[in-house]
């Protein structure tokens, strides 16, 4: 830190979320992404040596990891996500499961914000971004959660969204976190009667894949659009032999469907929708899954304040056989995209 209380980069020396918030702004003002070419801010003169230019690139993937680390800590900052409480007393390895409240908390630590699904905010920019402003804007998330995905797209002033979930301890949380979203506890087979009105999108992250019946949970869904509404679900993909893997017989994966793309266009036609496009985003998951199982350790002294360490062991070594599922080539991510008919 230079003299006067300012970091090396010109950051200003100040606390908790506003230092957070200056510091992403100047990331993104450079346009600090995996995705993107190094910033302009590395960016070499002519004549320079190609050692020095190397070097420089090396720096600037660090500095992206940093920039996603601290998009993480705002998040916590703001919804509170890391100070929850301390750790419960009455842990039980036995019969522990993730998608218990408490198994729930320790992914919302450990991503940075309620989100069930891989990729958190990007993901939401990436499947739903080029919808944003192009409909009615009335949008509808089936199997919400703990309700972060919808509270996003409420902030982002995308959509008006609701959003319903079967379990009902989410949905509470939900409804006291994030006001602004309406929220409804129910099944998908009975959503349509509990939830008023049509939607011009409806959309599932991480949901459908734990659906027990999923061609009845299209022809319901269809039941809650409007004619032209369009559907996307961003899923698992059974990309040949999941059933036959090491995760498959895991009890936390017992539930698990994962889409099977053939079948998927039979029942959407059957449903009542018309198929887009299924986009592939097998490299996505893996990488969104190999920076989660680091979280765990990045994140340990914040999980085993809120969590045993017996719990946040269970959950690394879970995700770490799904990273592995997802390497080996039977477990994928796509985006499945349709419209009512």
């Amino acid at each position: 830190m230079r003299p006067g209380g300012r970091i090396a980069s010109g950051i200003p020396a100040e606390s908790g979320s506003r230092k957070c918030e200056f510091i992403i702004a100047r990331c993104r003002d450079e346009e600090f992404a995996a995705s993107k070419p190094i910033p302009s801010l590395l960016l070499m003169q002519p004549g320079c040596e190609a050692k020095t230019q190397a070097a420089l690139r090396i720096f600037s993937g660090v500095l992206v990891g940093v920039w996603r680390d601290l998009q993480c800590r705002l998040r916590e900052i703001n919804n509170g996500a890391a100070s929850q409480g301390p750790a419960p007393m009455n842990f039980d390895p036995t019969t522990f499961r993730l998608n218990s409240p408490l198994g729930k908390r320790i992914l919302a630590v450990t991503r940075g914000g309620d989100y069930a699904h891989p990729g958190e905010e990007d993901a939401i920019r990436l499947t739903l971004g080029e919808s944003a402003g192009t409909t009615g804007r009335r949008w509808l998330d089936a199997g919400c959660g703990r309700g972060g995905t919808a509270d996003f797209i409420m902030r982002a002033g995308w959509a008006d969204v609701s959003g319903f979930d079967i379990d009902g301890a989410s949905v509470d949380e939900a409804s006291k976190r994030f006001t602004d979203v309406r929220f409804y506890t129910c099944a998908v087979e009975n959503a349509a009667e509990r939830i008023p009105g049509e939607f011009d999108l409806i959309y599932s992250f991480n949901a459908f894949y734990a659906f027990p019946d999923q061609p009845g949970a299209l022809s319901n869904l269809a039941a809650l659009a409007e004619r032209g509404g369009r559907l996307v679900i961003f899923d698992y993909m059974d990309r040949g032999g999941f059933y036959d893997c090491a995760l498959a017989r895991n009890p936390e994966a017992a539930h698990w469907r994962p889409i099977d793309a053939e079948r998927m266009g039979e029942w959407l036609r059957a449903s009542g929708w018309r198929l887009e496009a299924i986009e592939n985003l097998d490299r996505e998951y893996e990488r969104w899954y190999l920076w989660l199982t680091e979280r765990f350790e990045s994140r340990r002294a914040e999980l085993l304040a809120i969590a045993p360490a017996e719990a946040v062991d269970y959950a690394r070594s879970f995700f770490s056989e799904v990273l592995a599922a997802i390497r080996s080539g039977v477990l994928g991510g796509g985006i499945v995209r349709a419209s009512r008919i």
